[in-house]
């Protein structure tokens, strides 16, 4: 019987030396920074971001701009930018700072996702929409229909992740507002009953409501079957805000003031009504702020500041809004898209970023884009240093291509610094020699890669050595690298796990040549926990803190020793 093709890999890695020089498991290779706001390096960093994002946004003659981040660890903003353009309604705000209003168009999807995984308990997610919002049921087509989603197919976790395979809006796209449009695109004029529902999401129309939902969705063909491939849907966003209000018996908006915006400290967040115009920025000619999106409100309808959407983020990553499991669960992906740079959770468009740190890691941000009319916002966080980054924009120059290259300059300019500072904060607890009688002792170091272990001697052994023997390799080196594990005792205590590395990056790329896939010699994932002595794995390693955070023991849990600091 042929091997498995896993099982291979992890044979070919663990004897014959060619595990990749550097690879750290997926997820943050050191603790978080914690003073970021106090470092020079980073205050010089803010200074300098400030300068280039008031050099960008002068450009943008009647186009507000707000982009501030947050640390988990640290009570105000790191970054606090605000940009007021020349030209504006003078109905809104006069002067845009983190407190300003905007709409934030698709950002709001996130409130919604948060919404339904708060209602885990009263909702299954692997149950189909229709037993929480039974008229769909009645508009159902079959499971071989065409022409009708089959809603009795489609969970609720298949809309969360945009893989319900069902439309995309329910009104008429641009052809149909833009005079001359069909005939010049060659489409036949449409009969009376081929004709869009009279409602929408544009300036003047109204707005579609639920009836003009259920009495329409029907003439829309399905995309997909679900859980084939994922496309964005505001549809299916718009449902699932139906399924919170019929399940917790508050209207969409309530049920965002109250169990969201109230606990993430959003006071000036709202759901469906816009508030007052002196609190928002009103573009100089929109027409936007105040229109009424209708069914669709649970999809893109909310308002909210820039302050408002860093305390959310902040609030997610402090797992203030579900317990920490959840948070742990809802920070994934569910699916790939064809883009190897981006994956879909729920409501998340998780972009993957490999050339932000020294190490070349893989850095993924949770971020959602938000885009409604002259509006535009992004929402990112960043779980690997704690972060929360928010940007919004209101006038003729917001979209998502401005936004996502002025976000893309400011993640390529920020998080090599914050990695940076990171080290060195870890290197300033961790970096020491940690001692046991008779003769056994190791050194722990900082540098690009994360905690280096070196001169590792347990009872007189030099244990690098030991590994290269036993992976068949005694005249090939040996590197130990230590990784959190995010598992913390009450007494100072932390898990570490190493990855132990035969080999070298000439190594790695031989076996990268080999195999069609990209970085196929990195798959530490397969390799952690597979070597054990007496129910210890010879990777799990615990670090204990003293009150300070400064590292004072070191237990290689294999070897029974407790290693403390001598320097």
């Amino acid at each position: 019987m042929a091997m498995p093709w896993h099982r291979t890999l992890v044979c070919l890695f663990l004897h014959s030396s060619l595990l990749l020089a550097q690879c750290p498991p997926l997820g943050p290779i050191l603790p978080a920074p914690t003073g970021l706001s106090q470092n020079p390096m980073f205050q010089q960093l803010v200074a300098q971001v400030n300068a280039q994002l008031l050099n960008v946004s002068s450009s943008l003659n009647q186009t507000a701009v707000s982009v501030g981040m947050r640390s988990v660890h640290e009570a105000g903003p790191l970054l606090n930018f605000h940009y007021t353009p020349q030209e504006f309604n003078a109905s809104g705000a006069h002067k845009v700072d983190g407190n300003t209003v905007y709409r934030v168009g698709s950002v709001t999807k996130v409130f919604t996702a948060l919404g339904i995984l708060q209602l885990e308990g009263k909702i299954n997610l692997a149950d189909p929409v229709t037993k929480y919002v039974p008229k769909l049921a009645g508009i159902s087509g079959s499971n071989n229909s065409l022409t009708a989603v089959d809603w009795n197919t489609v969970t609720v976790e298949a809309l969360l992740t945009h893989l319900g395979g069902v439309p995309v809006d329910l009104a008429g796209g641009p052809i149909e507002y833009i005079p001359g449009m069909a005939q010049t695109m060659g489409l036949p004029q449409l009969s009376q009953s081929q004709q869009p529902p009279p409602c929408g999401e544009m300036p003047g129309q109204a707005a579609c409501s639920l009836d003009d939902f259920l009495n329409h969705i029907g003439s829309k063909p399905p995309i997909y079957r679900p859980f084939t491939t994922p496309v964005y849907s505001n549809i299916g966003y718009a449902v699932l805000g139906r399924i919170i209000e019929n399940v917790s018996g508050q209207t969409w908006a309530d049920y965002l003031e109250q169990n969201i915006a109230r606990k993430a400290g959003m006071n000036r967040t709202t759901g469906v009504d816009a508030p007052a115009s002196n609190l928002g920025f009103i573009p100089a000619e929109s027409n936007w702020w105040g229109t009424s999106l209708g069914f669709l409100s649970s999809d893109g309808g909310a308002y909210a500041s820039n302050n408002d959407i860093l305390s959310f983020g902040k609030a997610i990553l402090s797992n203030t809004l579900l317990d920490s499991a959840q948070t742990r669960k809802w920070m994934k992906p569910m699916t790939f898209t064809s883009s190897i740079g981006m994956a879909v959770g729920a409501s998340w468009e998780i972009v993957r970023g490999p050339n932000l740190t020294a190490d070349g890691r893989i850095i993924d941000f949770y971020a959602k884009l938000g885009d409604v009319g002259d509006y535009s916002a992004i929402l990112a966080l960043v779980p690997d240093f704690d972060l929360v980054i928010a940007m919004n924009f209101a006038g003729p120059d917001s979209d998502e291509t401005v936004g996502l290259g002025i976000f893309s300059q400011l993640v390529q300019a920020i998080i090599p610094v914050v990695d940076q500072i990171g080290k060195s904060e870890a290197s300033a607890k961790l970096a020491g020699t940690y001692s046991a009688r008779p003769n056994s002792s190791l050194e722990l170091s900082v540098d690009d890669f994360g905690v280096l272990v070196s001169n590792f001697s347990a009872n007189g052994v030099d244990v690098a050595e030991g590994y290269s023997a036993l992976n068949g390799a005694a005249d090939v080196p040996t590197t130990i690298r230590l990784y959190p594990t995010n598992l913390q005792a009450g007494n100072g205590s932390s898990a570490w796990r190493a990855v132990y590395t035969v080999g070298t990056a000439e190594d790695a790329a031989a076996v990268d040549a080999q195999l069609f896939f990209p970085h196929g010699s990195c798959q530490t994932w397969l390799v952690i926990d597979r070597i054990e002595y007496g129910w210890e794995s010879i990777d799990y390693f615990v670090v204990t803190e003293d009150a300070s955070g400064k590292v004072v023991g070191v237990e290689p849990k294999a070897w029974r020793l407790k290693l403390e600091r001598t320097d």
